[in-house]
């Protein structure tokens, strides 16, 4: 195998897994350890990866617990924050339900589970126990608008004050 063959296979490993180790790759592609090293030092210097003790991590996994939006790359806030845990022990974040609904949209296949912020409490919940306000006339953070909340009374309190559909 070509060593930009193997460092391919390295990134795609690094996708799916989001870390891996020198000596489980040196195995698996019958090299040195030093070769990997090597490999995982090209990598790195290129950006595409992070080498830590024994192995690397996916850069994906690096903006994984960054504070920016998956989707349209804004701070995320608390107050809206969607976490979206994927597969093989992977998390992302969004700014909000819209931007979090978006990536569930083209990558259902990949998500396990959404967590939503109650806009009104912060507290964390299931996208799925939550209740929605969209197009209120207040813009909190990406267009349209969708507001969660953990009790239906508060958004329908919150509807009657800054409009929107249930």
């Amino acid at each position: 195998m070509l060593p930009i063959d193997r460092r391919q296979q390295i990134l795609a490993l690094l996708d799916e897994q989001g870390r891996v180790t020198i000596s489980a790759l040196s195995e698996a592609f019958q090299v040195s350890e030093m070769t990997i090293h090597r490999d995982l030092d090209l990598l790195a210097g290129e950006r595409r990866l992070r080498k830590v003790r024994g192995g690397a991590v996916s850069m994906m996994s690096e903006t994984a617990v960054t504070d920016h939006c998956l989707i349209c790359h804004k701070q995320t806030r608390r107050q809206t924050q969607v976490i979206l845990r994927l597969t093989h022990d992977r998390q992302r974040r969004a700014c909000c339900p819209h931007c979090g609904f978006m990536y569930l949209a083209h990558n259902d296949h990949d998500v396990v589970s959404v967590l939503v912020t109650g806009f009104l409490y912060g507290r964390t919940l299931e996208a799925s126990t939550a209740h929605y306000l969209v197009h209120p006339d207040i813009t909190v953070c990406c267009t349209p608008t969708i507001l969660a909340f953990f009790f239906f009374y508060d958004v329908r309190r919150f509807r009657t004050g800054f409009g929107g559909e249930l």
